[in-house]
């Protein structure tokens, strides 16, 4: 959520910066907040921009934490997936692992994901993570871990699978929580 919110407003100032022109105070402020960013490590993890983006981004995090991290994602450099959509699909499920490993720092925790491209269309995604705890269910609905409530995530997690004619499901086993989505891509541009 905090990230959420202070995306949005970094997204306001940049607009603002745009609708009036001031190309220079832009590059300034992107220039500044690009300094407030983890090191790029070089390590590259699909083609797409926007999913490498945001899995180096939990990568580094988790690494940053004592968690190993690894992942093998065959993405396409395009893909016709809304990009907002995309980040908001990794973005959730990393966080989600990472937050759950941060619990269990000296159990030697992992993330391991995977995402691939099969056939034209089919876009599946999948992360593991453990130690996990058991997750608390009100009938199918996850709880969050942080308040007493739906899950916020992976409710945003399964409404991105479903407007896409797919499904989110989220399942624990033997310590281990596995989250995995299927989705069909728009018709449209995807490489």
């Amino acid at each position: 959520r905090q990230a959420r919110h202070d995306l949005r407003q970094h997204l306001r100032l940049i607009q603002s910066y745009l609708d009036s022109g001031n190309e220079a105070a832009l590059r300034e402020y992107l220039k500044s907040y690009g300094q407030t960013l983890p090191a790029d490590t070089g390590i590259r993890y699909c083609e797409n921009t926007v999913a490498d983006t945001v899995v180096r981004y939990y990568a580094e995090l988790a690494q940053a934490q004592g968690v190993s991290f690894t992942a093998r994602l065959e993405l396409p450099d395009e893909l016709s997936l809304p990009e907002p959509d995309l980040c908001v699909l990794l973005g959730n499920l990393l966080e989600n692992a990472l937050d759950s490993c941060k619990k269990h720092l000296d159990a030697s925790p992992y993330i391991h994901m995977g995402g691939k491209l099969m056939g034209a269309r089919m876009l599946t995604i999948l992360v593991d993570n453990c130690p996990a705890d058991e997750p608390k269910r009100a009938k199918e609905i996850l709880l969050s871990s942080k308040r007493p409530s739906a899950g916020t995530g992976t409710a945003s997690v399964r409404a991105i699978a479903e407007r896409y004619g797919g499904e989110a499901r989220f399942e624990w086993k033997e310590n281990i929580f596995s989250a995995s989505v299927v989705l069909t891509l728009p018709e449209g541009k995807t490489e």
